[in-house]
């Protein structure tokens, strides 16, 4: 009764609703009532609405969620709160259907891979759902990377190698984990030309000195050219930007087919400031677990 001394209605609704009443009683799922629990009570204060009657777990869950997405609660928020929010203005922040159906497919995916939290990091080829997605992905990434060797190598080998590589290694790639959003992912990008600059003056060596000292024609300006395109190769393979290039595969296709936004992190960062997940570091997890399997049964 004291949690509600500033919210004195919910406490006679739950004095007066047989609904309410059967949520402080435990159940099947749980030794004590659901609104037993902290938590849950501070959900219900959110949520209710007298009108809107609450006498199960999942109406307590979809009140709480349409309150939370709810666009005069979005705006209140902004007016009451001077903040850096994750999008610049309420028109741009993904509507409630939307995030429902993200919410929905990262619940389901957590759910089916034993997992309670996400690290964007290491979002695996493994959670696209059918054969025609993983293809896609196979493909793409191929295609890529024997466009890389091409370019780079400019031989008909590099061409068959990157693709049947691509083929056959694209579901296979595993990411590390980083402590914030997209942390990896960054660090390749930075990566890939530091270690190629750095390399470079070893790639020309490579080149030029063997045939300098064995006495054979040496070319300077053309060790300087090939010594560039070793430096990329030198770039790519050790920078992870091969792990780059899964990675983003991998969100486009999940982008193309609905199931993520583009900028996951940002739309991760906007749910947390709904207070449906939290973040902790570079890992999301759902508040609680009950919600996640709510949003996965969605």
């Amino acid at each position: 009764r004291q949690y509600f001394c500033e919210q004195p209605e919910i406490w006679q609704a739950i004095q007066q609703q047989p609904g309410l009443q059967a949520l402080l009683e435990p159940s099947v799922e749980r030794e004590v009532g659901i609104l037993r629990i902290p938590l849950f009570l501070t959900i219900l204060s959110v949520a209710y609405e007298p009108e809107t009657p609450i006498t199960t777990t999942a109406q307590l869950f979809d009140a709480y969620i349409n309150k939370r997405l709810g666009l005069e609660t979005r705006r209140a928020e902004r007016e009451q709160f001077k903040r850096g929010w994750a999008y610049k203005s309420v028109a741009k922040e993904p509507d409630e259907a939307q995030t429902r159906q993200y919410l929905s497919w990262l619940a389901r995916t957590l759910t089916s891979e034993n997992l309670v939290e996400l690290l964007i990091e290491r979002m695996q080829p493994r959670w696209l759902e059918n054969k025609r997605q993983k293809w896609a992905y196979r493909l793409i990434y191929g295609l890529i990377v024997c466009l890389i060797v091409c370019l780079i190598v400019g031989l008909i080998v590099g061409l068959i190698g990157g693709l049947i590589g691509g083929l056959t290694e694209g579901l296979k790639a595993d990411f590390q984990i980083r402590e914030k959003p997209n942390q990896g992912m960054w660090a390749a990008v930075i990566n890939i030309p530091l270690i190629a600059l750095f390399s470079y003056p070893g790639a020309v060596a490579i080149i030029y000195f063997p045939d300098f000292l064995t006495g054979n024609d040496s070319s300077l300006p053309s060790s300087l050219v090939s010594g560039a395109l070793l430096m990329l190769i030198f770039g790519i393979l050790f920078g992870n930007g091969l792990e780059l290039i899964q990675h983003l595969t991998l969100r486009a296709i999940l982008t193309h087919t609905g199931k993520t936004p583009w900028d996951y992190a940002r739309f991760l960062n906007y749910c947390a400031e709904r207070r449906l997940i939290q973040r902790i570091g570079g890992r999301y997890r759902f508040i609680h677990r009950e919600l996640l399997d709510h949003f996965a049964e969605l």
